[in-house]
């Protein structure tokens, strides 16, 4: 099993940031830089779709969102990685988003991130807000299962 060393969390940090700045910026064209071609995303803690999977479905779902006049800043707080039992690298991340309507929301990314030939890239991307709480309530503990609150 490989060992993280401090070079490659500091590498998995910066993709994950890259990913917020992109989305922000919207430059949709890059995600290439962040994911793996064969993504998948778990929304269903923030009011959105669950078993949402690769690069060309993501970007049309965002450029769709723009198209719609939805504006959002991302920012990655506090982020934890680790490596599980299985070689898979974990992070867990707090992060705030903030609407152009002025509403601001917050909660946990859930990160599984691959090395590729191209550098690490994030092969799950599972989000769950924390405040406001959402109709359908706090995710579950075993949501969270696999990401741990220390490295």
């Amino acid at each position: 099993m490989d060992i993280l060393q401090a070079d490659d969390i500091v590498k998995i940090n910066e993709v994950l940031h890259l990913w917020a700045f992109i989305n922000d910026n919207k430059r949709f064209d890059l995600f290439d830089d962040v994911f793996t071609e064969d993504v998948q995303f778990d929304w269903t803690y923030v009011g959105g779709p669950k078993g949402l999977n690769g690069i060309d479905v993501y970007r049309a779902l965002l450029q769709d969102a723009v198209d719609n006049g939805i504006v959002a800043d991302h920012h990655i707080l506090g982020s934890i990685v680790c490596m599980d039992k299985d070689g898979h690298v974990r992070v867990r991340s707090r992060y705030i988003t903030h609407f152009g309507d002025g509403r601001m929301v917050n909660g946990e990314y859930l990160h599984i991130l691959r090395r590729t030939s191209k550098g690490w890239r994030v092969s799950l991307h599972k989000m769950a807000r924390r405040i406001p709480s959402l109709d359908i309530g706090a995710a579950p503990p075993e949501f969270f299962e696999g990401w741990p609150l220390a490295a």
